[in-house]
């Protein structure tokens, strides 16, 4: 992306590209990769200190959608509701391909 940027004449295509690499970061959930393209667009000219300021609170703010709050017992309640859902996955109808969530081949007994 750096040498594309610094390769443009058009200014506005420049800065099209810096967005829509931010976009496809956040869908991916690569928050620290979104923030250094704005900071790249900062560096070149394609953007501001303000809009750089203000897609870094954005970002921030996209990063912590979806994330539970700390709270008492969350590990216990996480560990529950992951031994419901093994539980309940359905089985392999060749039986040999089953995968588990565990590194390695020693399951806990």
């Amino acid at each position: 992306l750096l040498q594309q940027l610094c390769n443009l004449r058009d200014k506005r295509y420049g800065i099209s590209k810096i967005y829509k690499s931010i976009a496809i970061c956040l869908n991916f959930r690569i928050f620290d990769y979104a923030a250094s393209v704005a900071q790249i667009g900062v560096e070149l000219g394609y953007l501001s200190r303000d809009e750089y300021k203000n897609i870094l609170s954005n970002i921030h703010i996209y990063s912590h959608k979806g994330v539970l709050p700390n709270f008492p017992g969350k590990s216990k309640l996480y560990k529950l509701v992951n031994l419901i859902a093994e539980k309940l996955k359905p089985e392999s109808h060749l039986g040999w391909a089953d995968g588990d969530r565990k590194i390695g081949n020693i399951k806990d007994l």
